[in-house]
């Protein structure tokens, strides 16, 4: 259906519909289980009952924001914790980005580590819908693809001291 996202600050995720006689629909972040993107500019919000609502975006900026902001809310379940922190280059000549890589494959990129509140991430990555490989030419450097492009990742740091390496936590997140 295509409608308007808003979310509360209590974290109520608010669905208006465009059509006439569309009825708006609350949705609280809580029960969400997944958010994906699907072609047509499409949200998907599965929600933890087994049900699924799907938004169709105005815009694909629309559809890339909305989809970082709710995966970025849903990074603070308790079950939900960050692996592994880095930098990557996404664009050649670009400037560098932050990323922090989460135990459920996905990770949010940022302009930087100094962040302080929702809605600061600036993309998502899930590691599941990509490849991963070191790079054979440079040592400490591994090259993430996925349907935007090319992603090299370097300065990696587990976030637990010894805890698993950064080649353990990658691998746990390869398409197989």
């Amino acid at each position: 259906m295509p409608a308007e996202l808003c979310m509360s600050s209590a974290r109520v995720l608010k669905l208006r519909p465009y059509v006439v006689g569309g009825t708006p629909l609350t949705v609280h972040v809580r029960v969400m289980a997944s958010v994906t993107t699907r072609p047509g500019r499409q949200l998907a919000i599965s929600l933890t009952d087994g049900r699924e609502v799907v938004v169709q975006t105005a815009t694909s900026a629309e559809l890339d924001r909305w989809h970082t902001l709710l995966t970025q809310v849903l990074m603070f379940r308790p079950e939900t914790c960050c692996e592994l922190v880095g930098w990557v280059d996404a664009k050649p000549n670009g400037p560098p980005r932050y990323f922090e890589l989460y135990n459920n494959g996905l990770a949010l990129i940022y302009a930087s580590p100094h962040r302080n509140k929702i809605g600061q991430a600036l993309g998502v990555v899930s590691l599941s819908q990509a490849t991963v490989a070191a790079d054979p030419s440079h040592a400490g450097v591994w090259l993430v693809t996925d349907s935007s492009g090319v992603w090299r990742c370097t300065s990696l740091q587990p976030v637990q001291a010894g805890g698993a390496t950064v080649e353990e936590i990658f691998g746990r997140h390869l398409r197989r």
